[in-house]
């Protein structure tokens, strides 16, 4: 990331306080606004982070993108969407790490 490349923005505050008077941003004042955003609210979507910091959604996907390497996880994939011989097949799995905890005596709670 370079401190060359800056991002024009006004923000809400600005514009109440300053009167319209834009001041600029680097884009590593920008990544690390967006990595605040990101590690408070996990769920947050690119456009909340666009709309919160008054940036452009472009400036945004590039900063969670390739500055971050964020990306999405498809919902479809979460455990609960599981069928049923998935499911079972995931408890055999588990119970067997389980058993070989105990087994070995690692100390895992009984």
């Amino acid at each position: 990331m370079s401190t060359v490349c800056v991002v024009q923005l006004l923000s809400n505050d600005a514009k109440d306080s300053l009167r319209g008077a834009s001041y600029w941003k680097t884009m590593l004042d920008l990544a690390g606004l967006v990595n605040a955003l990101v590690l408070d609210k996990h769920r947050i979507t690119v456009i909340e982070i666009h709309r919160l910091l008054d940036i452009s959604v472009s400036i945004t996907h590039t900063i969670m993108h390739q500055h971050f390497n964020f990306r999405k996880i498809c919902t479809q994939w979460v455990s609960h969407q599981l069928a049923s011989k998935q499911r079972i097949t995931r408890m055999v799995l588990f119970s067997n790490h389980l058993q070989r905890y105990h087994d070995e005596e690692y100390g895992f709670p009984s």
